[in-house]
């Protein structure tokens, strides 16, 4: 029978690397044009979700519900 689930990996980056990365984050999120974006992605899914996509590297990232644009 085929498996149905996913094996969860390890993550590819070091516990340093995220907090290196946290750093740069934050100064780019300190000058977001979009201030008040409650209802909208905030700090901590923006740093994941801009994390993420910078490990991975896709060639093409698909944005649905975007709200104000502020992850955009």
């Amino acid at each position: 029978m085929k498996e149905l689930f996913f094996k969860k990996n390890h993550p590819n980056w070091s516990h340093q690397e995220m907090i290196n990365e946290l750093e740069f984050f934050s100064n780019i999120y300190e000058d977001r044009p979009i201030k008040d974006n409650v209802g909208g992605m905030k700090f901590a899914h923006g740093f994941a979700l801009y994390f993420i996509l910078k490990k991975i590297n896709p060639e093409l990232v698909i944005e649905n519900g975007i709200f104000r644009g502020q992850s955009t």
